[in-house]
């Protein structure tokens, strides 16, 4: 059985785990009555995975009730939580406006600006996209540290192989999922290459799972802003990291965000 590892970045991210560990809740259940049944002696399976959960709100972390399923507590723990503070954004965020792109510079985003119409002091990434991925880049060594002790989680559980499959969950409609999926898979990317050095190809491979959606069955609250601009703009970078064409830059520390060499991959992402 392949090791997993399930990110979920964002609010629907973490919904997604939420889930996840249910439904591996009961497959372990299940497997443990099946044992205690008909092999005596014999240790059930254990599911052998990891979770992490990248989000700028602790909303759905909080909501403890959502957690509990089937008498069972599943609420995450705090070494598989990461939180996207917005006081690490400090100042007039040197260099953040030719980093986050403009083609056209004669209307490239004012540096001032940047957070207009922002309230920093509130959770979350209120749907803007570029807010999002400037949290995802000043909260990078974070992330960083995180994304490995997760694989060393993972790494613990199961048989002694190295291989992973890496599984990212997010919504393109907020600011925290679409604003930071390229980055993430970089740099899981970065951590992680597609070969492993004896030269197994796939022995990392990266899944991601997209929520997006039109007005059937949505909240008409979460369809205000900049809903269905920031889904588009995602899957156009998504697609042009694909193909090779977005070569972003490699997050190395959150204070110089050109550090890092162009993300040059040709293989970034497995499946979606």
């Amino acid at each position: 059985m392949y090791k997993q590892l399930f990110i979920g970045l964002g609010g629907q991210g973490a919904k997604s785990i939420r889930e996840i560990r249910k439904v591996i809740f009961e497959y372990e259940l299940n497997e443990r009555a099946l044992h205690a049944a008909n092999a005596a002696g014999v240790q059930a399976t254990k599911f052998p995975c990891a979770f992490l959960s990248i989000d700028s709100s602790d909303n759905i972390w909080e909501a403890k009730a959502t957690w509990f399923h089937m008498g069972k507590d599943l609420q995450l723990q705090e070494s598989e939580r990461c939180s996207l503070e917005s006081d690490k954004l400090t100042g007039d965020a040197p260099n953040i406006v030719p980093w986050l792109y403009s083609h056209n510079q004669e209307v490239a985003l004012e540096q001032k600006t940047f957070f207009g119409g922002i309230n920093r002091a509130t959770p979350g990434a209120q749907q803007r996209r570029r807010y999002g991925r400037a949290l995802f880049a000043a909260n990078v060594e974070k992330v960083h540290e995180a994304i490995f002790n997760a694989m060393s989680r993972c790494s613990a559980v199961g048989d002694n192989s190295n291989s992973c499959v890496i599984n990212v969950f997010c919504s393109l409609g907020g600011g925290t999922g679409s604003g930071g999926v390229v980055d993430l898979i970089c740099l899981l990317r970065q951590l992680y290459p597609a070969e492993d050095k004896i030269g197994v190809l796939k022995a990392y491979p990266i899944n991601l799972y997209l929520y997006l959606a039109d007005d059937a069955g949505v909240n008409p609250a979460d369809l205000q802003g900049y809903f269905y601009e920031n889904q588009y703009a995602a899957l156009r970078d998504l697609n042009s990291l694909a193909t090779g064409i977005f070569r972003p830059h490699a997050l190395c520390n959150s204070t110089d965000y050109h550090a890092g060499e162009r993300h040059a991959t040709l293989e970034p992402l497995d499946a979606i």
